[in-house]
């Protein structure tokens, strides 16, 4: 083991390699879980483990045929169900929770009902490109999903958008403009901004072009001496899920 620091649940493998270290060449620190705040180590250390296992078996049958690829997808159910067994025998939890073999994803649900989907049942569901429950980092190459693009997607799918961000720019609010204000036509769906002036970056017209959209609040802090703000979050909230999305445009060198 190299040295260092660690936040690391000391399994079987682990133990060994710390049995075999000299308490006089290796100084060696260890704490004991808390029943209180074991809770995401051990998860962090479980969804490894359970990642590790679910590769081995993809990776034990490559053949592309449909049936071996089925098999493979339920040889990985199979594993996941067995955990969820084990957890539901220790606790007051259902197997409801069970995944079903089909082994499918839902993706989108709308009412049907007074909506334009009772008359066009093929009206398109907006939806970003990158996934919604991992992580995605946008480089601006021309080849992966633009970020003003997916930005413009999560504020579309999204029930309550919440900005937090340094300053406002007029030249960073008028590609948004249009699909901010058609969030915002809606009176289920708010829009959240916070902002600051410390710079005198924030431009008047940006701040006024947002206050006066419906359904929307702007908060702007005036202090200049002790508050220095410059965080950039974009927080969207839907009533399924909530996503906390910060985004960085890394450009290419």
């Amino acid at each position: 083991m190299q040295d260092g620091i660690y936040e690391q649940i000391i399994n079987q493998q682990i133990f060994n390699e710390l049995t075999n270290l000299s308490n006089q060449d290796f100084d060696i620190r260890k704490t004991t879980l808390e029943a209180a705040d074991a809770r995401e180590l051990l998860t962090n250390y479980l969804a490894n483990v359970i990642k590790d296992g679910l590769l081995y078996i993809r990776d034990n049958n490559k053949s592309s045929t449909t049936e071996d690829k089925r098999t493979n997808l339920l040889a990985q159910l199979e594993l996941c169900n067995s955990i969820i067994e084990q957890v539901a025998k220790h606790t007051d939890n259902s197997q409801d929770t069970k995944i079903e073999e089909q082994g499918e994803v839902l993706t989108a649900l709308y009412h049907k009902i007074n909506t334009i989907r009772t008359l066009d049942n093929q009206t398109e569901v907006i939806r970003p490109t990158s996934s919604i429950v991992e992580n995605t980092l946008f480089t601006g190459n021309t080849q992966e999903p633009s970020m003003m693009e997916e930005l413009k997607k999560e504020i579309l799918s999204s029930d309550r958008v919440d900005l937090l961000v340094s300053f406002i720019k007029w030249s960073a609010i008028r590609p948004l403009l249009s699909t901010l204000k058609q969030f915002t036509q809606n009176p289920n769906h708010q829009l959240r901004v916070i902002s600051t002036t410390y710079t005198k970056a924030t431009d008047f017209g940006a701040v006024k072009a947002l206050s006066e959209l419906p359904n929307t609040k702007v908060k702007i802090n005036y202090s200049q001496d002790n508050q220095r703000l410059h965080a950039k979050s974009y927080i969207f909230l839907s009533g399924n899920w909530f996503l906390n999305c910060l985004y960085w445009l890394i450009k290419p060198f």
